[in-house]
């Protein structure tokens, strides 16, 4: 993960490496800017603070400005697209009394981030989001917690309303995982948030779906179909077998296709890195899979998304079978072992 620092005065700069010191203990790969009158060893001179924002907002999973909460605002304003890709944002005064988490609290982990840091420098971490100062579960926090992925974060503020107003809102699930705080195990009512892999009807009236990360993808492929082509055929793979693609936290191939542009696109759509086998790898695997002469006899394999679903599944079962679109086929497999939940 990277953090980029900023700052704009030598109590900043000084303020700026010991916050980076802290970052890189964590396992951060940190840069540190500031003006050019005060870089230096470590420092990197920057001709505008807009540059530097907009060099770092895409690149960094943390920004953290040393000065003031308004200049900080105007940096990344312009860059602003959506609460789940936002970088969480720190803001610090140059004499580290004050540590303010300022944009991506919940889902970019800026409120904890802002407590770490406060506490390791003895000062105060500011957290203005609601759920927080009352004390009350923030469910995309409580998510992210658990690595699950959220399919339709308009519907965090419905459940958070309900949940400051003193309200319980429901909570069904069909994964082994807990009842988050606040919340009523219950299959009805006006808002809640249910937990599934699989494509289901709404219990609620406005349900906010969370998507454990559960699934692995096997694909075989035409050589040089497009990431357009694949994503458009994947969506209609999930939804004709009810898999959410929110659930497919892994890709695999046969290792003949490490090279397609295509599919090495789709893994990063689906912020999984692909993983490939050679066809002997594949066809060591123990099994019933589908049969294809063709797919033998042309790449050595039997059937490749069956047994790359399997590969990379950690000793998981296949739950959907060869599917066969416009140029690819596909196989999905739930994770074994300690991946299974």
């Amino acid at each position: 993960m990277n953090a980029g620092i900023v700052a704009f005065s030598a109590a900043g700069v000084a303020l700026g490496r010991r916050i980076a010191g802290l970052f890189e203990s964590w396992g951060w790969s940190v840069s540190l800017s500031a003006p050019a009158r005060l870089a230096g060893e470590g420092v990197t001179a920057v001709e505008s603070s807009s540059g530097w924002a907009k060099e770092h907002f895409n690149s960094c999973r943390c920004l953290v400005v040393v000065g003031s909460c308004g200049l900080a605002v105007r940096l990344v304003a312009p860059h602003l697209r959506s609460k789940t890709t936002d970088p969480a944002v720190l803001v610090a005064d140059d004499g580290g009394r004050f540590v303010v988490s300022l944009l991506s609290g919940h889902l970019g982990g800026a409120n904890r981030l802002a407590a770490r840091v406060a506490d390791a420098l003895g000062g105060a971490a500011v957290v203005t989001t609601a759920t927080d100062g009352r004390g009350l579960t923030a469910i995309d926090t409580w998510a992210a917690d658990r690595g699950l992925r959220i399919e339709n974060p308009p519907l965090i503020a419905p459940v958070s309303a309900l949940l400051l107003d003193g309200g319980a809102p429901g909570w069904w699930s069909d994964e082994d995982i807990e009842v988050p705080d606040g919340f009523e195990a219950r299959a009805e009512g006006p808002v809640g948030a249910a937990c599934s892999a699989r494509i289901l009807s709404d219990p609620f009236e406005r349900t906010l779906w969370l998507r454990p990360p559960v699934l692995s993808l096997g694909v075989g492929c035409r050589r040089g179909v497009s990431f357009q082509a694949l994503k458009a055929e994947l969506e209609r793979f999930a939804s004709a077998v009810r898999w959410s693609v929110r659930s497919i936290v892994r890709v695999a191939s046969v290792d003949l296709k490490k090279n397609e542009p295509g599919l090495l696109a789709l893994a990063e759509s689906l912020s999984a890195a692909p993983q490939f086998f050679s066809a002997d790898g594949l066809m060591a695997l123990l099994g019933n899979f589908s049969r294809s002469e063709w797919v033998i006899s042309n790449v050595g394999v039997d059937c490749v998304c069956e047994r790359a679903a399997m590969a990379v599944s950690g000793g998981g079962r296949l739950v959907e079978g060869k599917w066969k679109g416009s140029g690819v086929t596909f196989a999905l497999a739930r994770l074994g072992g300690e991946d299974s939940r």
